[in-house]
């Protein structure tokens, strides 16, 4: 039997490894295949991005911060294009909700007006495949995307400026920055490698790993004001940690789990809802038992085989899904019920997020590349 040659590791590469540059290795450790990260670049699509007060357009306008009483939307009110291929995701950039970003399956990042003229600010290209997960700093100064080449990419929203490229050669499926205000240079990474890491952008490398899943880290959720992570993985079981320890605190496993490929926590912060991949929506406590809210199923959707992302109105009273066929179901959170459920999107909607200070808006995404706003 002959063993494959490896590739060569020059000087250069070994610095390089980590960050722009990682080695594919075969079953018997040997590096077969050495991947780079792709060039980047930056588009401003407005003449400028102060306004008429000389005020930079992407700082956080002034906002209320009480949630607005909020109400199912009605009617479309525009859509937004600009990607070649499907829209993976969309992220506030602040609490103010007056801008927004969309990754799609293109491998671009696009920011977005959402309040004035609505159009296109900035594209960022620095992936060559799809946009996985991307994930906003406390401040809405800088941004991490990782995507379907294996590498996370922290970039400055003003600028576009590339600040740093992350590998460890296994795919991220969930990229997020440490909850501390105070501690924005840490971010965690959900692999496919079975582990969540812990990066310091200083020194670029991972600090630490948290390392019980059998199988890909699919979420990393941040309960308890900061103190404490939820993780859910393929291996259909959830497990908490204790921040900075990677010791599971909690198992959450039954024989009648499935997959659970999104989490969000609910504005109260008492519980998470998890899209589970039976087509329904499960609610666990995420207090000291972690555990299991029977009374709150939410179901009548299809999303099995799609990671379409779980979302709460502001206020909390209404719990809203995307499906396979481009709909937008709603529920209330008191009676379970479906409120309403619209025909969205021509192919399935993927992510969808409540205005955080308008009472009755919803942006949707979906993989028939556009992006529409209801209200």
């Amino acid at each position: 039997e002959e063993k494959e040659e490896g590739v060569v590791v020059t000087e250069e590469d070994a610095e390089k490894e980590g960050h722009t540059v990682y080695f594919e290795e075969n079953r018997d450790g040997v590096k077969v295949r050495r991947v780079e990260a792709c060039q980047t670049s930056f588009t401003r699509h407005v003449e400028s991005i102060f306004d008429y007060q000389g005020r930079n357009i992407i700082t956080e306008p002034p906002h209320r911060s009480v949630a607005p009483e909020c109400f199912p939307p009605k009617k479309l009110l525009h859509t937004y294009r600009g990607h070649n291929k499907g829209v993976h995701l969309l992220r506030w950039l602040s609490k103010a909700g007056h801008m927004f970003a969309s990754g799609g399956l293109d491998g671009k990042v696009k920011l977005w007006d959402a309040m004035s003229d609505r159009n296109v600010i900035h594209t960022y290209v620095g992936h060559t495949m799809g946009i996985k997960d991307m994930n906003f700093n406390a401040f809405g100064s800088t941004f991490l995307t990782c995507s379907h080449d294996r590498f996370i990419r922290e970039w400055d929203t003003e600028t576009g400026k590339l600040r740093g490229t992350y590998t460890n050669g296994s795919m991220a499926n969930c990229v997020k920055y440490h909850p501390d205000r105070d501690q924005q240079n840490v971010f965690f990474a959900g692999c496919s490698d079975k582990q969540l890491h812990q990066f310091d952008t200083r020194t670029g490398s991972i600090i630490r790993s948290y390392d019980q899943h059998l199988g890909a880290i699919n979420t990393c959720t941040f309960i308890d004001k900061g103190r404490k992570i939820v993780t859910t993985s393929d291996d259909k079981t959830m497990r908490v940690w204790e921040m900075d320890l990677p010791v599971t605190i909690k198992q959450v496993s039954d024989p009648a789990m499935q997959a659970l490929p999104t989490t969000t926590l609910h504005p109260t912060g008492r519980y998470f809802g998890v899209q589970s991949m039976d087509n329904q929506i499960l609610i666990y406590s995420a207090t000291e038992k972690f555990q299991l809210n029977k009374k709150k199923r939410f179901s009548g959707h299809m999303t099995a085989g799609y990671a379409c992302e779980v979302g709460f109105s502001p206020d909390g009273k209404y719990v809203s899904s995307g499906n396979a066929e481009g709909e937008l179901f709603i529920w209330s959170w008191n009676s379970n019920k479906i409120v309403k459920h619209y025909k969205c999107h021509d192919k399935v909607l993927m992510s969808h997020l409540w205005h955080p200070t308008e009472s009755s808006k919803v942006l949707t995404c979906s993989w028939d590349n556009t992006i529409k706003l209801w209200d």
